[in-house]
């Protein structure tokens, strides 16, 4: 019998201020070493702001090596570099802001290297790319260093359950409102406080993730609407409570695309600068509504937007020709392949 690959992910995420990391990279790396565990034996490297060992190993991941947060290039290389050894690590699979491409030439010189990023770049020296951002169209090439790049929201990764498009809406008009695994910002906070006015026409489900912090004005909300406003936190089924919905309030990350593939239209309010580039495009494409970055106008701009969806005066394209949700799948066979 044929013993499995060894694939070595190398990723960072948590509750960390003002560092643009939460928990979008972690679901990632999660959703791929899903679909690979049936061949491969999986190991993590990780940078642990808060929560992310908990969430690996709520995954059944046990494999896992904590380094010391924010570490320096060389430190970063020695450590990757003497695990790849111990383990006899075969695959390295880097997800990770802000990874330095002289972390990547130098690993790939002693390990087939994958790179899992959702900025507008695919020019990194590794063996492959794998980047499913909206502004791509769809298409495999060769980049400036002869990596294979997969590019384009054919290969975003999600969730296996994002490929079922049986949509179920209830019969009350139900917003969904998530803000990923931290919302540093609170933002869930503030749009409750601004969709309260229609909830004589509205249901609205806020879900937190599982390093989110409930505030109190959350809690209050619920307990003065608690038919009305709903709370729910750490998820494991983002998909089934999509499903429910008939439209989604989010940031600019990867739950745009979870809402596209599920057929749902959505207005994003995004917390940080580099968000703004995936929440133009869906903008652009008429998918989805982009209010930019949250601030003092945002409730006034919010309501303005709602009160003309619910009056029927906006009309948004159908994401799930966008989003096959087939992504994970697609990225771990050309994995394998390496």
């Amino acid at each position: 019998m044929k013993n499995k690959t060894i694939v070595l992910f190398r990723t960072a995420g948590g509750k960390a201020k003002n560092r643009q990391l939460g928990l979008g990279h972690i679901f990632r790396v999660i959703n791929i070493a899903k679909k690979l565990q049936k061949n491969c034996e999986i190991y993590f490297l990780i940078e642990d702001f808060g929560g992310v060992e908990k969430i690996l190993k709520s995954y059944n991941f046990f494999n896992i090596k904590k380094i010391t947060n924010d570490i320096n290039l060389e430190k970063d290389l020695e450590i990757t570099s003497d695990s790849i050894k111990k383990i006899n690590a075969e695959i390295l699979v880097v997800d990770h802001f802000g990874v330095k491409n002289k972390y990547l030439s130098i690993m790939k010189k002693n390990i087939k290297t994958v790179l899992i990023t959702d900025l507008k770049k695919f020019n990194f020296d590794v063996d492959l790319v794998a980047n499913g951002f909206i502004g791509f169209k769809n298409k495999i090439f060769k980049n400036n260093f002869g990596a294979k790049c997969l590019l384009g929201p054919k290969y975003q990764i999600l969730n296996k359950n994002f490929h079922n498009k049986n949509i179920k809406l209830n019969s009350k008009f139900r917003i969904l409102v998530t803000f990923g695994g931290y919302d540093e910002k609170q933002i869930s906070t503030v749009v409750a406080n601004s969709l309260k006015v229609f909830l004589d026409r509205i249901e609205i489900k806020i879900i937190l993730g599982p390093v989110a912090k409930i505030t109190n004005e959350l809690k209050n909300l619920n307990k003065k609407y608690p038919n009305q406003i709903i709370i729910q936190k750490d998820v494991k089924d983002m998909h089934k409570e999509i499903l429910k919905s008939s439209f989604g309030i989010c940031s600019g990350g990867l739950t745009t695309y979870e809402f596209a593939a599920m057929g749902i239209p959505f207005i994003m309010i995004c917390d940080d600068n580099h968000q703004l580039i995936t929440a133009k495009e869906w903008n652009k494409r008429k998918i989805g509504i982009n209010l930019g970055i949250v601030n003092d106008t945002i409730i006034k701009r919010l309501n303005l937007k709602i009160e003309k969806i619910l009056n029927n005066k906006i009309k948004l394209k159908n994401g799930i020709d966008v989003v096959d949700g087939l992504g994970s799948e697609r990225i771990a066979n050309e994995i394998l392949k390496i």
